[in-house]
């Protein structure tokens, strides 16, 4: 969620940016933390975590935990939906390309570009490809499998949920690569993704809406996409943005298998075009 007492108009330093990410996409485990437990889980300092409290304009730490619990109220689906055309006085196109092309910035200044880097060779590499989402986030799914098909790879899609996804994950090896798009909370079925690949020896990704994730959640590559604050109305532009990217960054690097099996697609076309 985003804190209306925080400027966001500051200048702020990385450490900061990474305790501010965390106080908003963990607030409930936040609230129950002293100074020391955040700071060693974002590995810096008390004291860094004391400067970013004076700098939000709060006392001390425990002033910025109060201020932090007042503002922790939750809102649904249809209440982010009103506040996006409430920012605009009501839906604006411009508005929203406006806000869209905030949303890309946002991502290119914190995206690391040696996770994208890790994420095209392992799919470049892969001897099978297997991609997992859930919910709205399976029209993401469903797209890379699309793109990365055409261009001859081994790739399907995981089921969403239930025992299914054990069917579908069983088979991974080592060789293999697993994509999971976990763009809020990250699910189970991502948890158990990510701890069956450390036993099985495939290689993870993972696309994520939120910097901070703990050691266990992490996986081999991690992308990470910025779709707007906490308490906003969600955005697929720039995970998708992202999607792209990547397609094109892996056809380069297998431009001569993706061109054979682009041409044979269009020769099968004509052939049975009716």
């Amino acid at each position: 969620m985003t804190f209306n007492f925080v400027d966001k108009s500051l200048t702020y330093t990385k450490a900061e940016e990474k305790i501010m990410d965390f106080i908003e996409n963990n607030t409930d485990d936040f609230l129950f933390m002293n100074i020391g437990q955040v700071a060693k889980t974002l590995g810096v300092s008390d004291a860094t975590v004391s400067r970013f409290a004076k700098h939000t304009g709060c006392k001390d730490f425990k002033d910025l935990k109060i201020k932090v619990k007042n503002e922790n109220k939750s809102g649904g689906a249809a209440k982010k939906m009103s506040e996006a055309l409430l920012k605009s006085d009501g839906f604006n196109i411009d508005h929203w390309i406006e806000l869209q092309k905030g949303y890309i910035d946002k991502t290119r200044e914190v995206i690391e570009t040696s996770e994208l880097e890790k994420m095209v060779e392992f799919i470049s590499e892969a001897d099978r490809v297997f991609i997992h989402g859930k919910n709205a986030s399976s029209s993401l799914a469903q797209l890379m499998m699309f793109r990365l098909r055409r261009m001859g790879i081994n790739v399907s899609m995981i089921p969403s949920g239930g025992s299914e996804i054990v069917e579908g994950i069983a088979s991974a090896k080592e060789g293999d690569v697993i994509i999971t798009f976990c763009l809020s909370k990250i699910s189970k079925e991502s948890k158990m993704i990510l701890s069956y690949g450390r036993e099985a020896g495939y290689k993870t990704v993972v696309f994520s809406g939120k910097k901070y994730r703990n050691e266990e959640e992490k996986a081999d590559a991690n992308i990470f996409v910025y779709r707007g604050e906490e308490d906003e109305y969600h955005s697929m532009t720039t995970p998708v943005i992202i999607i792209d990217a990547v397609i094109l960054a892996v056809y380069e690097k297998i431009s001569k298998k993706a061109e054979e099996t682009l041409n044979n697609i269009h020769i099968l076309k004509k052939k049975y075009k009716k």
